[in-house]
């Protein structure tokens, strides 16, 4: 307890925390802590724990907003956000597609289930990944005129009779009432150039199966997306004026979850972090780093370095609200007429939704010191790579699963500190905002970073300095019980239901 009794005291009286939104089978797992500590035990530190029932609920959420509307399409998961097979097998069960941006993605699908019509292939394509999802007859989202000419090519070279089912991802949108930034981007083929690339397809019918265009606009804000949609719905007409028969309009993914317990509890975070870049309390980020906001004679400028926590809409939720929004290029129809009365299918790529709490990274504590500064530091046996994304922050705070029980707990404003990984890096800090907890960290506890399947567990994660990477375990509850399986064991069904019933 010495190094607490070194802690800086903060400035400001009342201390807001921000605590994670937790699923209540993830927390009734949570509150089983002697399973925790013995998984983490078998496993290892860092240990990624994946509940793959939870996408049922997150599909759900978009499918009610489909049946809401009398809309057809296919709801495409998108499966880069996370690399757990238990997800992916227990996603075939249902009437749901899946999106793959990788010829290995593509065989690690198939392996989990899903057949080649449920499966679009997106990003970037080398010839490889071309050729394979030709044979497959797999719908392509292309992304790039050479891309296209590519598959015109191998389709030849295959001898195919089928022709080769393909979507146009567009970028460029504009509109007059819509001010778009000078922001570049990497993907899609730019509107200006689709007249004469519906030319080019229009002479190549009998090769090519036109099926429509996509977007996907994570970054831009609604209204944005809003246009986006109707720059492809002209484009569609246009095509089908031209004698093409395109019949879908794929407005790709950007559906955002909440990660914070309490809106105005993260509301009230973030003015606590402005306030510490300013000086009227002590500092909250490593470093004074300020996570994107800066001092400028005493005023707050700058904008977030990390993601809402706690947004307006979220999955399905978001879906709804943009499909509700009418647009005044159409006679003020609402989206979702647009698309229905014109006799189109909606496709979606919601991923990060899908995943929802559908995983947490458990990290065992090592030790506690004090940094240069008199910081509090809590050394986890993890690394920031088993638990970060580039352009995803998460500022919950981890629960805590104590090693022993009847810890006494400690006042609120002395008990602030920083969670480091195990690198011998000196940047190797897993959470760059001061974390405040009920206790202090003590080495052989475990804490629980909540939500991490989407983007966050293993999209970026390395052997970095040949440290392994974390492990999976799936975690599901069954007749009250929590049950696991190594995620590459793990069975989306229990088919030996019946030689149990035997010993009963």
């Amino acid at each position: 307890m010495a190094v607490v009794a070194n802690l800086r005291q903060a400035q400001a009286t009342d201390i807001v925390r921000l605590r994670p939104l937790i699923h209540d089978t993830v927390q009734d797992f949570l509150d089983t802590p002697e399973l925790v500590h013995q998984l983490v035990q078998g496993f290892g530190s860092p240990l990624n724990i994946i509940f793959p029932d939870h996408i049922a609920e997150n599909l759900k959420s978009f499918q009610d907003v489909y049946r809401k509307y009398s809309l057809k399409g296919r709801i495409y998961f998108t499966s880069k956000p996370c690399k757990s097979k238990a997800i992916i097998r227990k996603a075939s069960l249902y009437d749901i597609g899946i999106d793959v941006s990788s010829s290995e993605s593509l065989n690690h699908v198939m392996a989990a289930g899903f057949s080649p019509e449920r499966i679009e292939a997106t990003g970037p394509k080398n010839n490889d990944y071309i050729l394979k999802c030709l044979q497959l007859d797999i719908l392509i989202n292309v992304d790039n005129i050479a891309e296209l000419q590519s598959i015109q090519k191998i389709r030849h070279q295959l001898g195919l009779l089928r022709k080769a089912r393909v979507m146009i991802r567009l970028t460029g949108f504009s509109s007059p009432r819509m001010h778009f930034t000078p922001q570049d981007g990497t993907f899609g083929i730019h509107t200006k150039e689709i007249p004469a690339l519906i030319d080019w397809l229009v002479a190549r019918r009998d090769e090519i199966d036109f099926k429509g265009f996509s977007f996907h606009l994570t970054d831009m804000n609604e209204q944005q997306k809003l246009v986006a949609i109707e720059n492809a719905a002209q484009l569609i007409f246009h095509a089908i004026q031209k004698g093409l028969q395109p019949k879908a309009m794929n407005i790709g993914g950007g559906y955002p979850i909440q990660y914070a317990k309490d809106t105005n509890e993260y509301d009230e975070y973030i003015e606590q972090i402005k306030k510490s870049v300013i000086g009227k309390i002590e500092n909250q980020v490593w470093n004074d780093g300020g996570l994107g906001y800066k001092d400028h004679h005493g005023v707050v400028v700058g904008g977030p370095l990390f993601m809402n926590h706690a947004p307006p809409h979220t999955k399905g939720g978001m879906l709804d609200h943009l499909l509700s929004q009418r647009s005044p290029v159409f006679g003020n129809v609402t989206y979702a007429d647009l698309i229905r009365d014109n006799l189109l299918e909606l496709y979606i790529e919601p991923g990060r939704a899908m995943l929802d709490q559908c995983g947490i990274t458990l990290a065992r504590v090592t030790h506690t010191k004090n940094s240069t500064n008199g910081e509090l530091l809590i050394g986890l046996d993890m690394n920031r790579s088993n638990n970060h994304s580039q352009n995803i922050k998460n500022l919950c705070e981890p629960v805590l699963i104590p090693r022993c029980t009847g810890r006494q707990a400690i006042p609120l404003q002395t008990r602030g500190f920083y969670y480091v990984g195990h690198l011998c890096l000196s940047y190797d800090i897993i959470q760059y905002n001061k974390i405040y907890s009920d206790q202090i960290p003590q080495a052989g506890d475990v804490v629980a970073f909540i939500n991490t399947a989407p983007y966050i567990m293993d999209f970026t994660e390395s052997e970095t300095l040949m440290h392994p990477v974390a492990e999976k375990v799936a975690v599901w509850k069954e007749n009250n019980q929590f049950k696991w399986a190594t995620d590459q064991k793990y069975l989306p069904i229990n088919i030996y239901d019946e030689a149990e019933n035997d010993c009963q």
